[in-house]
């Protein structure tokens, strides 16, 4: 899909924007190059307006990219199988110039970071009085890259979150044999941050009327939550 956007829309529309023979049609004589530099730029960033929603179509692509790159690392780990076989052998292959498929695959990871920067540098290039035009496509396209951003780091964060429930909390029932009712998985719960830290607490003991105190002082884990703090201490039966 992403491939036939930009085959059947988005690289014809450019040409066409910056097409110099329909400038200098009879109905652009009249136009001195400032004015037609400005009206390119309109164009352009035109074009790149009307692209914002489906190119909306690389969340998925790159959502999932991270699981492409262990198929593929999982095929060029075993010889003999059919596809470290079909790898090889579109590796060779004459019509590309790309090294291997994981360069493929990295590809549309940068294109919007690129029509980003290719935005951006545009609109420093171009009169103040001609960046009107090209603002309006560079704000969409970044605000574009920055929610990739922000829906793949959500993403991560919830994977994470699971591998903690099953780290965790799993570990724990198992080794103390009890129910647990804290868990990590929440559908309105996203992971913020998380960071080893060092725990120093004092509890106070009382027994037979003689207060005792019992220093506690250990490395654990800090998940920070959009709703909760976790501290989780590190454990023999499990490996954070």
């Amino acid at each position: 899909m992403l491939h036939n956007f930009h085959q059947t829309f988005l690289l014809p529309s450019l040409i066409e924007a910056t097409s110099l023979p329909s400038l200098f049609s009879p109905s652009y004589e009249s136009l001195t190059a400032s004015e037609c530099t400005s009206l390119i730029c309109k164009r352009i960033s035109s074009v790149f307006s009307q692209s914002v929603d489906p190119m909306k179509m690389y969340f998925e692509y790159i959502n999932n990219f991270t699981e492409a790159l262990h198929i593929i690392e999982k095929w060029q780990s075993v010889d003999s199988c059919a596809g470290n076989k079909f790898l090889k052998s579109r590796a060779q292959d004459t019509r590309h110039s790309q090294l291997n498929l994981l360069a493929y695959l990295l590809l549309p990871v940068q294109r919007v970071p690129r029509y980003k920067l290719l935005l951006g540098d545009l609109v420093r290039r171009c009169p103040v009085s001609e960046r009107e035009g090209l603002v309006m496509g560079y704000e969409k396209i970044e605000r574009l890259a920055v929610e990739i951003n922000d829906r793949k780091a959500e993403r991560e964060g919830r994977k994470r979150l699971v591998e903690l429930e099953r780290l965790v909390v799993v570990s724990d029932e198992r080794a103390m044999g009890v129910c647990m009712t804290t868990r990590f998985v929440d559908p309105a719960r996203r992971l913020v941050k998380e960071e080893f830290v060092q725990v120093v607490m004092r509890r106070k003991k009382g027994a037979g009327g003689i207060v005792n105190e019992k220093s506690y002082d250990k490395k654990c884990l800090a998940v920070s939550c959009s709703d909760k703090l976790f501290l989780v201490m590190s454990s023999s039966s499990f490996d954070l």
